[in-house]
Protein backbone atom coordinates (compact mmCIF):
# COMPACT_ATOMS: atom_id res chain seq x y z
CA UNK A 1 0.00 0.00 0.00
CA UNK A 2 1.75 3.55 -0.94
CA UNK A 3 0.47 6.88 -0.40
CA UNK A 4 1.64 10.14 0.87
CA UNK A 5 2.37 10.22 4.87
CA UNK A 6 -0.52 10.83 7.54
CA UNK A 7 0.55 14.00 9.53
CA UNK A 8 4.10 14.33 7.62
CA UNK A 9 4.87 11.07 9.83
CA UNK A 10 3.09 8.00 8.69
CA UNK A 11 3.84 5.66 6.29
CA UNK A 12 0.82 3.52 5.23
CA UNK A 13 1.38 0.04 5.45
CA UNK A 14 -1.88 -2.14 4.92
CA UNK A 15 -5.67 -1.30 5.99
CA UNK A 16 -6.42 -3.39 8.71
CA UNK A 17 -9.87 -2.55 9.07
CA UNK A 18 -13.18 -0.57 7.97
CA UNK A 19 -16.13 0.16 9.77
CA UNK A 20 -19.05 3.07 9.90
CA UNK A 21 -17.26 5.17 12.37
CA UNK A 22 -13.81 5.12 9.82
CA UNK A 23 -11.27 2.94 9.14
CA UNK A 24 -7.98 1.65 10.63
CA UNK A 25 -4.74 1.62 8.73
CA UNK A 26 -1.29 0.08 9.54
CA UNK A 27 1.51 2.39 9.67
CA UNK A 28 4.86 2.99 9.85
CA UNK A 29 6.38 5.87 12.31
CA UNK A 30 9.26 7.24 10.22
CA UNK A 31 10.63 8.96 13.16
CA UNK A 32 9.87 6.53 15.99
CA UNK A 33 10.59 3.28 13.62
CA UNK A 34 7.67 1.25 14.90
CA UNK A 35 4.72 -0.15 13.28
CA UNK A 36 1.24 1.80 14.50
CA UNK A 37 -1.99 1.47 14.27
CA UNK A 38 -4.26 4.99 13.24
CA UNK A 39 -7.88 5.28 13.48
CA UNK A 40 -9.03 7.67 10.91
CA UNK A 41 -12.79 9.29 11.52
CA UNK A 42 -13.95 11.87 8.86
CA UNK A 43 -15.95 14.98 10.26
CA UNK A 44 -17.81 17.37 8.54
CA UNK A 45 -17.29 21.28 9.43
CA UNK A 46 -20.75 20.79 11.39
CA UNK A 47 -19.50 18.44 13.33
CA UNK A 48 -16.49 20.24 14.42
CA UNK A 49 -17.38 21.33 17.30
CA UNK A 50 -18.40 17.93 18.91
CA UNK A 51 -15.30 16.38 17.82
CA UNK A 52 -13.22 18.73 19.81
CA UNK A 53 -15.44 18.32 22.23
CA UNK A 54 -15.21 14.62 21.84
CA UNK A 55 -11.59 14.76 21.28
CA UNK A 56 -11.41 16.13 25.05
CA UNK A 57 -13.30 13.45 26.57
CA UNK A 58 -11.69 10.68 24.48
CA UNK A 59 -8.14 11.31 24.99
CA UNK A 60 -8.76 10.98 28.83
CA UNK A 61 -10.14 7.02 28.16
CA UNK A 62 -7.62 6.37 25.25
CA UNK A 63 -4.66 7.31 27.53
CA UNK A 64 -5.38 4.62 30.38
CA UNK A 65 -1.98 2.35 30.63
CA UNK A 66 -2.74 -1.39 31.20
CA UNK A 67 -1.22 -4.43 29.73
CA UNK A 68 -5.04 -5.94 28.73
CA UNK A 69 -5.11 -1.99 27.07
CA UNK A 70 -4.40 -0.99 23.19
CA UNK A 71 -1.56 1.69 24.12
CA UNK A 72 -2.92 5.20 22.08
CA UNK A 73 0.07 7.19 21.67
CA UNK A 74 -1.86 10.67 20.22
CA UNK A 75 -4.69 12.14 19.19
CA UNK A 76 -5.10 14.71 16.11
CA UNK A 77 -7.19 16.48 14.24
CA UNK A 78 -6.50 17.72 10.56
CA UNK A 79 -9.06 19.21 7.92
CA UNK A 80 -11.78 17.02 7.86
CA UNK A 81 -10.31 13.92 9.41
CA UNK A 82 -9.66 12.83 13.45
CA UNK A 83 -6.63 10.59 13.92
CA UNK A 84 -6.10 8.14 16.70
CA UNK A 85 -2.63 6.86 16.41
CA UNK A 86 -2.56 3.41 18.15
CA UNK A 87 -0.19 0.69 19.14
CA UNK A 88 -0.48 -2.44 16.04
CA UNK A 89 -1.03 -5.64 17.79
CA UNK A 90 -0.29 -8.38 14.98
CA UNK A 91 -2.66 -10.83 15.82
CA UNK A 92 -6.55 -11.60 15.39
CA UNK A 93 -9.46 -9.97 16.93
CA UNK A 94 -11.79 -11.81 19.11
CA UNK A 95 -14.20 -11.78 15.97
CA UNK A 96 -12.12 -13.59 13.63
CA UNK A 97 -11.25 -16.11 16.49
CA UNK A 98 -15.02 -16.76 17.25
CA UNK A 99 -15.64 -16.82 13.36
CA UNK A 100 -12.84 -19.74 13.03
CA UNK A 101 -14.47 -21.55 15.89
CA UNK A 102 -17.04 -24.55 15.34
CA UNK A 103 -20.20 -22.67 17.46
CA UNK A 104 -20.28 -23.89 20.77
CA UNK A 105 -17.28 -25.73 20.90
CA UNK A 106 -14.62 -22.57 22.04
CA UNK A 107 -12.27 -23.97 24.73
CA UNK A 108 -12.94 -23.19 28.12
CA UNK A 109 -9.62 -22.16 29.91
CA UNK A 110 -8.81 -20.06 26.73
CA UNK A 111 -12.21 -18.22 27.09
CA UNK A 112 -11.44 -17.92 30.86
CA UNK A 113 -7.80 -16.45 29.98
CA UNK A 114 -9.86 -14.23 27.23
CA UNK A 115 -12.40 -13.05 29.78
CA UNK A 116 -10.46 -12.37 32.29
CA UNK A 117 -8.09 -10.07 30.43
CA UNK A 118 -10.92 -8.25 29.24
CA UNK A 119 -12.76 -7.61 32.86
CA UNK A 120 -9.28 -6.14 33.94
CA UNK A 121 -8.87 -3.64 31.18
CA UNK A 122 -12.51 -2.34 31.93
CA UNK A 123 -12.47 -2.81 35.28
CA UNK A 124 -9.21 -0.58 35.88
CA UNK A 125 -10.71 1.68 33.72
CA UNK A 126 -13.50 2.04 35.69
CA UNK A 127 -11.61 2.71 38.66
CA UNK A 128 -10.21 5.56 36.74
CA UNK A 129 -13.79 6.83 35.81
CA UNK A 130 -13.40 6.01 32.20
CA UNK A 131 -16.27 3.69 30.54
CA UNK A 132 -16.08 2.06 27.10
CA UNK A 133 -19.71 1.96 25.93
CA UNK A 134 -18.39 -0.62 23.45
CA UNK A 135 -17.53 -3.69 24.54
CA UNK A 136 -17.44 -6.36 21.59
CA UNK A 137 -15.23 -9.19 20.04
CA UNK A 138 -13.84 -6.77 17.09
CA UNK A 139 -12.78 -4.27 19.80
CA UNK A 140 -10.51 -6.89 21.83
CA UNK A 141 -7.57 -7.92 20.25
CA UNK A 142 -4.54 -11.52 20.93
CA UNK A 143 -1.22 -10.43 19.99
CA UNK A 144 1.71 -12.41 19.42
CA UNK A 145 2.55 -13.62 22.62
CA UNK A 146 -1.14 -14.81 23.04
CA UNK A 147 -1.77 -11.38 25.33
CA UNK A 148 -5.57 -10.00 25.26
CA UNK A 149 -5.79 -6.30 24.69
CA UNK A 150 -9.02 -4.48 24.45
CA UNK A 151 -8.91 -1.15 22.10
CA UNK A 152 -10.82 1.75 20.82
CA UNK A 153 -11.43 3.11 25.09
CA UNK A 154 -12.58 6.52 24.51
CA UNK A 155 -13.84 6.42 20.63
CA UNK A 156 -17.25 5.67 21.83
CA UNK A 157 -17.30 9.70 22.97
CA UNK A 158 -15.34 10.93 19.83
CA UNK A 159 -17.71 8.66 17.47
CA UNK A 160 -20.75 9.92 19.62
CA UNK A 161 -19.37 13.63 19.06
CA UNK A 162 -19.15 12.89 15.25
CA UNK A 163 -22.91 11.72 14.52
CA UNK A 164 -22.03 8.43 13.74
CA UNK A 165 -23.69 6.33 15.97
CA UNK A 166 -26.99 7.10 17.59
CA UNK A 167 -26.93 5.50 21.12
CA UNK A 168 -23.78 6.74 22.81
CA UNK A 169 -21.26 4.96 20.45
CA UNK A 170 -22.16 1.51 21.26
CA UNK A 171 -23.32 -1.53 18.71
CA UNK A 172 -26.26 -2.80 18.41
CA UNK A 173 -26.47 -6.26 19.82
CA UNK A 174 -24.03 -5.28 22.76
CA UNK A 175 -25.82 -2.33 24.37
CA UNK A 176 -28.01 -2.36 26.94
CA UNK A 177 -31.62 -0.62 26.97
CA UNK A 178 -30.41 2.69 28.96
CA UNK A 179 -27.62 3.01 26.16
CA UNK A 180 -29.85 2.51 23.43
CA UNK A 181 -32.27 5.15 24.77
CA UNK A 182 -29.73 7.75 25.66
CA UNK A 183 -30.07 7.19 29.89
CA UNK A 184 -27.67 7.56 32.40
CA UNK A 185 -24.84 5.13 31.82
CA UNK A 186 -22.64 3.54 34.43
CA UNK A 187 -20.22 0.58 34.91
CA UNK A 188 -22.91 -1.71 34.27
CA UNK A 189 -23.17 -0.87 31.13
CA UNK A 190 -20.28 -1.91 30.26
CA UNK A 191 -21.07 -5.23 32.02
CA UNK A 192 -24.10 -5.81 29.85
CA UNK A 193 -21.60 -5.77 26.79
CA UNK A 194 -19.35 -8.25 28.06
CA UNK A 195 -21.85 -10.50 29.33
CA UNK A 196 -22.96 -10.27 25.88
CA UNK A 197 -20.01 -11.07 24.72
CA UNK A 198 -19.24 -14.06 26.99
CA UNK A 199 -22.10 -15.34 25.90
CA UNK A 200 -21.07 -15.07 22.50
CA UNK A 201 -17.84 -16.93 22.82
CA UNK A 202 -19.73 -20.00 24.51
CA UNK A 203 -22.38 -20.62 21.94
CA UNK A 204 -20.87 -19.19 18.80
CA UNK A 205 -24.83 -17.02 18.54
CA UNK A 206 -25.22 -13.40 19.56
CA UNK A 207 -28.10 -12.88 22.65
CA UNK A 208 -29.74 -9.75 20.91
CA UNK A 209 -28.62 -9.89 17.14
CA UNK A 210 -30.66 -7.73 15.29
CA UNK A 211 -30.65 -5.21 12.27
CA UNK A 212 -31.79 -2.20 14.18
CA UNK A 213 -31.97 -0.57 17.87
CA UNK A 214 -35.57 -1.16 17.83
CA UNK A 215 -35.38 -4.63 17.24
CA UNK A 216 -32.36 -5.36 19.63
CA UNK A 217 -34.64 -3.53 22.00
CA UNK A 218 -37.34 -5.75 21.73
CA UNK A 219 -35.22 -8.75 22.24
CA UNK A 220 -33.98 -7.81 24.97
CA UNK A 221 -37.16 -6.68 26.53
CA UNK A 222 -38.57 -10.40 25.55
CA UNK A 223 -35.15 -11.91 26.53
CA UNK A 224 -36.05 -15.10 24.96
CA UNK A 225 -31.99 -16.25 25.01
CA UNK A 226 -31.39 -20.03 25.54
CA UNK A 227 -29.61 -20.90 28.14
CA UNK A 228 -25.70 -21.36 27.51
CA UNK A 229 -25.51 -24.76 29.26
CA UNK A 230 -28.45 -26.30 27.02
CA UNK A 231 -26.49 -25.02 24.09
CA UNK A 232 -23.14 -26.84 25.47
CA UNK A 233 -23.50 -29.80 27.69
CA UNK A 234 -20.11 -29.04 29.17
CA UNK A 235 -21.44 -25.83 31.16
CA UNK A 236 -22.60 -25.90 34.89
CA UNK A 237 -25.82 -24.61 34.83
CA UNK A 238 -25.19 -22.37 37.57
CA UNK A 239 -23.56 -20.41 34.51
CA UNK A 240 -26.93 -18.89 33.18
CA UNK A 241 -28.16 -17.54 36.03
CA UNK A 242 -24.59 -15.73 36.43
CA UNK A 243 -24.97 -14.72 32.95
CA UNK A 244 -28.69 -13.81 32.84
CA UNK A 245 -28.01 -11.37 36.31
CA UNK A 246 -25.46 -9.42 33.88
CA UNK A 247 -27.76 -9.56 30.99
CA UNK A 248 -31.06 -7.90 32.60
CA UNK A 249 -32.72 -5.30 30.72
CA UNK A 250 -32.69 -3.49 34.21
CA UNK A 251 -29.25 -2.12 35.32
CA UNK A 252 -30.42 -2.56 38.88
CA UNK A 253 -30.89 -6.04 38.56
CA UNK A 254 -27.09 -6.79 37.36
CA UNK A 255 -23.76 -6.72 39.68
CA UNK A 256 -22.76 -4.00 41.11
CA UNK A 257 -19.43 -4.26 39.11
CA UNK A 258 -17.44 -5.90 37.14
CA UNK A 259 -15.65 -7.34 39.93
CA UNK A 260 -18.63 -8.91 40.91
CA UNK A 261 -19.83 -10.38 37.67
CA UNK A 262 -16.11 -11.85 37.24
CA UNK A 263 -15.80 -13.45 40.65
CA UNK A 264 -19.44 -14.99 40.04
CA UNK A 265 -18.90 -16.51 36.72
CA UNK A 266 -15.33 -17.51 36.49
CA UNK A 267 -15.49 -20.53 38.47
CA UNK A 268 -17.85 -21.99 35.76
CA UNK A 269 -15.16 -21.39 33.07
CA UNK A 270 -11.90 -23.14 32.38
CA UNK A 271 -8.31 -22.99 33.82
CA UNK A 272 -7.10 -19.24 32.46
CA UNK A 273 -3.23 -19.72 33.19
CA UNK A 274 -3.31 -22.77 30.67
CA UNK A 275 -5.84 -21.34 28.45
CA UNK A 276 -3.16 -17.89 28.16
CA UNK A 277 -0.38 -20.84 27.04
CA UNK A 278 -3.08 -22.34 24.40
CA UNK A 279 -3.56 -19.18 23.18
CA UNK A 280 -0.29 -18.03 22.79
CA UNK A 281 0.62 -21.32 20.75
CA UNK A 282 -2.50 -20.47 18.20
CA UNK A 283 -1.49 -17.20 17.85
CA UNK A 284 2.38 -17.20 17.58
CA UNK A 285 3.49 -16.87 13.47
CA UNK A 286 6.39 -17.20 11.90
CA UNK A 287 8.07 -14.11 11.85
CA UNK A 288 9.68 -14.87 8.25
CA UNK A 289 6.23 -16.44 6.86
CA UNK A 290 3.18 -14.11 5.87
CA UNK A 291 0.11 -16.02 6.48
CA UNK A 292 -3.10 -14.70 4.65
CA UNK A 293 -4.91 -15.97 7.73
CA UNK A 294 -4.11 -14.34 10.86
CA UNK A 295 -5.92 -16.79 12.75
CA UNK A 296 -5.17 -20.85 12.59
CA UNK A 297 -6.29 -23.39 15.33
CA UNK A 298 -3.59 -25.70 16.73
CA UNK A 299 -3.00 -29.02 14.73
CA UNK A 300 -6.29 -30.90 16.10
CA UNK A 301 -5.45 -34.70 17.25
CA UNK A 302 -7.64 -37.07 16.94
CA UNK A 303 -9.59 -37.19 20.39
CA UNK A 304 -10.00 -32.82 19.43
CA UNK A 305 -12.49 -34.52 16.14
CA UNK A 306 -15.02 -35.60 18.74
CA UNK A 307 -18.45 -33.62 19.61
CA UNK A 308 -17.64 -31.17 22.56
CA UNK A 309 -21.55 -32.84 23.61
CA UNK A 310 -20.96 -35.96 22.59
CA UNK A 311 -17.48 -36.29 24.61
CA UNK A 312 -19.28 -34.65 27.98
CA UNK A 313 -22.21 -36.96 27.41
CA UNK A 314 -19.15 -39.98 27.33
CA UNK A 315 -17.53 -38.84 30.02
CA UNK A 316 -20.39 -38.32 32.60
CA UNK A 317 -21.66 -41.99 31.08
CA UNK A 318 -18.02 -43.23 32.35
CA UNK A 319 -18.14 -41.45 35.28
CA UNK A 320 -21.53 -42.79 36.14
CA UNK A 321 -20.20 -46.55 35.70
CA UNK A 322 -17.03 -45.64 38.30
CA UNK A 323 -19.63 -44.63 41.06
CA UNK A 324 -21.69 -47.91 40.72
CA UNK A 325 -18.66 -49.59 40.50
CA UNK A 326 -16.82 -48.33 43.81
CA UNK A 327 -20.05 -48.26 45.51
CA UNK A 328 -21.15 -52.15 44.93
CA UNK A 329 -16.76 -52.91 45.51
CA UNK A 330 -17.80 -51.21 48.89
CA UNK A 331 -20.91 -52.85 49.64
CA UNK A 332 -19.22 -56.84 49.02
CA UNK A 333 -17.95 -55.89 52.46
CA UNK A 334 -21.08 -55.32 53.83
CA UNK A 335 -22.67 -58.62 54.66
CA UNK A 336 -25.28 -57.33 57.09
CA UNK A 337 -27.13 -55.39 54.61
CA UNK A 338 -29.16 -57.30 51.72
CA UNK A 339 -27.45 -57.93 48.23
CA UNK A 340 -30.92 -56.60 46.61
CA UNK A 341 -30.97 -53.17 48.74
CA UNK A 342 -27.15 -53.05 48.44
CA UNK A 343 -27.51 -53.11 44.40
CA UNK A 344 -30.06 -50.04 44.62
CA UNK A 345 -28.52 -47.92 46.50
CA UNK A 346 -25.25 -48.25 44.42
CA UNK A 347 -27.17 -46.63 42.04
CA UNK A 348 -27.53 -43.02 43.74
CA UNK A 349 -24.13 -42.69 43.32
CA UNK A 350 -24.40 -43.29 39.51
CA UNK A 351 -27.09 -41.42 38.91
CA UNK A 352 -26.10 -38.58 40.53
CA UNK A 353 -22.55 -38.85 38.88
CA UNK A 354 -24.70 -38.99 35.33
CA UNK A 355 -25.73 -35.32 36.35
CA UNK A 356 -22.95 -33.61 38.31
CA UNK A 357 -20.10 -36.36 38.11
CA UNK A 358 -18.00 -34.70 41.42
CA UNK A 359 -21.11 -35.26 43.22
CA UNK A 360 -21.76 -38.56 42.77
CA UNK A 361 -17.51 -39.39 43.15
CA UNK A 362 -18.30 -38.03 46.37
CA UNK A 363 -21.37 -39.80 47.25
CA UNK A 364 -19.24 -43.41 46.19
CA UNK A 365 -16.16 -42.95 48.06
CA UNK A 366 -18.53 -42.12 50.98
CA UNK A 367 -19.93 -45.65 50.82
CA UNK A 368 -16.76 -46.58 50.41
CA UNK A 369 -15.54 -45.09 53.42
CA UNK A 370 -18.85 -46.17 55.87
CA UNK A 371 -18.46 -49.71 54.78
CA UNK A 372 -14.68 -49.96 56.48
CA UNK A 373 -16.47 -49.37 59.49
CA UNK A 374 -19.29 -51.92 59.02
CA UNK A 375 -17.15 -54.86 57.54
CA UNK A 376 -16.22 -57.83 59.47
CA UNK A 377 -12.92 -56.90 60.49
CA UNK A 378 -13.62 -53.01 61.11
CA UNK A 379 -10.39 -50.84 59.69
CA UNK A 380 -11.95 -46.96 61.24
CA UNK A 381 -8.11 -45.66 60.38
CA UNK A 382 -8.93 -46.55 56.89
CA UNK A 383 -12.26 -45.51 57.46
CA UNK A 384 -11.35 -41.93 58.29
CA UNK A 385 -8.76 -41.63 55.76
CA UNK A 386 -10.81 -42.52 53.28
CA UNK A 387 -14.26 -39.81 54.20
CA UNK A 388 -11.89 -37.11 55.10
CA UNK A 389 -9.55 -37.46 51.70
CA UNK A 390 -12.94 -38.07 49.16
CA UNK A 391 -14.23 -34.28 50.94
CA UNK A 392 -10.69 -32.88 50.69
CA UNK A 393 -10.38 -33.83 47.04
CA UNK A 394 -13.89 -32.56 46.25
CA UNK A 395 -13.87 -29.15 48.00
CA UNK A 396 -9.90 -28.89 46.09
CA UNK A 397 -10.11 -30.61 43.27
CA UNK A 398 -13.32 -32.83 42.32
CA UNK A 399 -15.22 -29.95 41.11
CA UNK A 400 -13.24 -28.96 38.07
CA UNK A 401 -15.33 -31.38 36.30
CA UNK A 402 -15.68 -34.56 34.65
CA UNK A 403 -11.84 -35.70 33.37
CA UNK A 404 -10.86 -35.46 37.59
CA UNK A 405 -13.51 -37.62 38.63
CA UNK A 406 -13.01 -40.23 35.75
CA UNK A 407 -9.30 -39.85 36.23
CA UNK A 408 -9.81 -40.12 40.52
CA UNK A 409 -11.77 -43.69 40.24
CA UNK A 410 -10.53 -45.04 37.03
CA UNK A 411 -7.94 -47.27 38.92
CA UNK A 412 -10.44 -49.42 40.57
CA UNK A 413 -11.86 -50.93 37.74
CA UNK A 414 -7.79 -50.96 36.02
CA UNK A 415 -6.67 -52.56 39.27
CA UNK A 416 -8.94 -55.38 39.46
CA UNK A 417 -7.95 -56.31 35.63
CA UNK A 418 -4.23 -56.34 36.45
CA UNK A 419 -3.77 -52.72 34.89
CA UNK A 420 -2.88 -50.67 37.57
CA UNK A 421 -0.31 -48.64 36.35
CA UNK A 422 -2.26 -47.27 33.67
CA UNK A 423 -4.33 -45.06 36.03
CA UNK A 424 -1.34 -43.12 37.02
CA UNK A 425 -0.52 -42.50 33.31
CA UNK A 426 -3.88 -41.66 32.40
CA UNK A 427 -4.19 -38.88 35.22
CA UNK A 428 -0.91 -37.26 34.25
CA UNK A 429 -2.21 -36.86 30.62
CA UNK A 430 -5.02 -35.24 31.39
CA UNK A 431 -4.77 -33.25 34.41
CA UNK A 432 -2.65 -30.05 34.82
CA UNK A 433 -0.07 -31.03 37.96
CA UNK A 434 -2.21 -29.93 41.07
CA UNK A 435 -4.81 -31.81 39.69
CA UNK A 436 -2.94 -34.65 38.89
CA UNK A 437 -1.67 -34.89 42.35
CA UNK A 438 -5.09 -34.87 43.76
CA UNK A 439 -6.11 -37.74 41.42
CA UNK A 440 -3.35 -39.52 42.13
CA UNK A 441 -3.62 -39.50 46.11
CA UNK A 442 -7.47 -40.38 45.06
CA UNK A 443 -6.28 -43.62 43.39
CA UNK A 444 -3.77 -44.25 46.23
CA UNK A 445 -6.76 -44.20 48.75
CA UNK A 446 -8.78 -46.46 46.74
CA UNK A 447 -6.20 -49.02 46.81
CA UNK A 448 -5.92 -49.02 49.91
CA UNK A 449 -9.37 -49.30 50.71
CA UNK A 450 -11.21 -51.17 47.88
CA UNK A 451 -9.81 -54.45 48.71
CA UNK A 452 -10.80 -56.85 45.61
CA UNK A 453 -9.23 -53.78 43.40
CA UNK A 454 -5.85 -53.09 45.00
CA UNK A 455 -3.99 -56.01 42.56
CA UNK A 456 -1.71 -58.11 44.64
CA UNK A 457 1.58 -56.71 42.72
CA UNK A 458 1.13 -53.05 43.68
CA UNK A 459 0.30 -52.82 47.67
CA UNK A 460 3.04 -54.98 49.49
CA UNK A 461 1.41 -55.22 52.90
CA UNK A 462 -0.23 -53.09 55.57
CA UNK A 463 -0.25 -49.16 55.44
CA UNK A 464 2.31 -48.94 57.91
CA UNK A 465 5.22 -50.98 55.91
CA UNK A 466 7.96 -49.24 54.31
CA UNK A 467 7.41 -51.01 50.70
CA UNK A 468 3.89 -49.74 50.49
CA UNK A 469 4.68 -46.65 51.07
CA UNK A 470 7.73 -46.68 48.52
CA UNK A 471 5.07 -47.85 45.86
CA UNK A 472 2.24 -44.43 47.24
CA UNK A 473 5.53 -41.98 46.90
CA UNK A 474 6.70 -43.63 43.51
CA UNK A 475 2.86 -43.30 42.21
CA UNK A 476 2.03 -40.05 43.16
CA UNK A 477 5.85 -38.90 41.86
CA UNK A 478 5.00 -41.05 38.42
CA UNK A 479 1.65 -39.13 38.14
CA UNK A 480 2.38 -35.53 38.86
CA UNK A 481 5.68 -35.71 36.29
CA UNK A 482 3.75 -37.19 33.76
CA UNK A 483 1.65 -33.99 34.46
CA UNK A 484 4.44 -31.41 34.25
CA UNK A 485 5.70 -32.98 31.07
CA UNK A 486 1.92 -32.78 29.51
CA UNK A 487 1.61 -29.27 30.28
CA UNK A 488 3.07 -28.03 26.57
CA UNK A 489 0.47 -30.55 25.23
CA UNK A 490 3.09 -31.78 22.62
CA UNK A 491 3.13 -35.50 21.27
CA UNK A 492 6.35 -35.72 21.91
CA UNK A 493 6.53 -34.53 25.71
CA UNK A 494 3.35 -36.77 26.45
CA UNK A 495 5.11 -39.85 24.67
CA UNK A 496 8.53 -38.77 27.21
CA UNK A 497 5.77 -38.45 30.44
CA UNK A 498 4.23 -42.13 29.74
CA UNK A 499 8.00 -43.16 29.77
CA UNK A 500 9.32 -41.12 32.79
CA UNK A 501 6.00 -42.43 34.35
CA UNK A 502 6.68 -46.14 33.92
CA UNK A 503 10.38 -46.50 34.48
CA UNK A 504 9.34 -44.44 37.99
CA UNK A 505 6.93 -46.98 38.72
CA UNK A 506 9.11 -50.03 38.25
CA UNK A 507 11.45 -48.79 40.20
CA UNK A 508 9.39 -48.07 43.07
CA UNK A 509 8.45 -52.00 42.87
CA UNK A 510 11.90 -53.03 42.90
CA UNK A 511 13.09 -51.21 45.71
CA UNK A 512 9.62 -52.12 47.70
CA UNK A 513 11.13 -55.71 46.65
CA UNK A 514 14.39 -55.08 47.70
CA UNK A 515 13.21 -53.86 51.02
CA UNK A 516 10.55 -56.40 51.90
CA UNK A 517 12.87 -59.79 50.85
CA UNK A 518 16.50 -58.45 51.79
CA UNK A 519 17.96 -59.09 48.89
CA UNK A 520 18.30 -56.76 45.40
CA UNK A 521 15.44 -57.23 42.78
CA UNK A 522 13.87 -55.70 40.29
CA UNK A 523 10.09 -55.63 39.99
CA UNK A 524 7.86 -58.63 39.47
CA UNK A 525 7.18 -60.19 35.74
CA UNK A 526 3.48 -59.59 36.01
CA UNK A 527 3.73 -55.57 37.65
CA UNK A 528 6.91 -55.17 34.69
CA UNK A 529 4.38 -56.49 31.81
CA UNK A 530 1.53 -54.16 32.58
CA UNK A 531 3.71 -51.16 33.08
CA UNK A 532 5.66 -51.63 29.54
CA UNK A 533 1.66 -52.60 28.08
CA UNK A 534 0.49 -49.18 29.91
CA UNK A 535 3.18 -47.31 28.86
CA UNK A 536 2.82 -48.27 25.03
CA UNK A 537 -0.81 -47.59 25.20
CA UNK A 538 -0.26 -43.84 26.48
CA UNK A 539 2.41 -43.27 24.05
CA UNK A 540 0.04 -44.48 20.91
CA UNK A 541 -2.46 -41.74 22.53
CA UNK A 542 0.14 -39.94 22.34
CA UNK A 543 1.05 -40.00 19.03
CA UNK A 544 -2.77 -40.36 17.63
CA UNK A 545 -3.44 -36.87 19.48
CA UNK A 546 -1.59 -33.92 22.23
CA UNK A 547 -2.76 -33.86 25.63
CA UNK A 548 -6.81 -33.45 25.97
CA UNK A 549 -6.07 -31.59 29.50
CA UNK A 550 -7.66 -28.30 27.81
CA UNK A 551 -11.00 -29.86 27.24
CA UNK A 552 -11.81 -31.16 30.84
CA UNK A 553 -12.65 -34.49 29.08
Amino acid sequence: MQGPLILDRYRPIEVKGEGGSGRVEICWDTRIQRRVAIKRMPISNAQANGVVTGLSEARTGAMLSRPSIVSVYDFDRVDDEAFLIMEAIDGPSLAQIIHDTPAGSFDLDIAAAIILAVGDAVEFAHENQVLHLDIKPDNILVNRNGACKVSDFGVSELADAQGFRKASGGTIGYMPPEQMNGHMLDERTDEFALAAVVYEILTGKRPFAANSLDASAKLIQKFDVAPPSSVRLDLDPGIDSVLFTALSPDPEDRYDSIADFLTALMPYLGNAAQGSRRLREIVQVDDEVVEEQSYAPKKRGILDRVSPNLSVILGRVIAAALCWWISTSAFFNITMIDTNIAMLIALLPAVAAAVKPPFGALLAMLINGVSLFLCPVPMPVLGVVAIAAAIAWVVLFGREGVADTNCALVISPLGLVGFAPLAPMIAGYCLPPKRALGAAVIQVVLMLTVGKNTGPELLFGSITSIPTWIMICGWIIATVLMSVLCVRETRILSILGAICAALILLIAQGIGLTILTGFPAGPSGTWAITTVLACVAMCVVGVLGSSVRHKGE
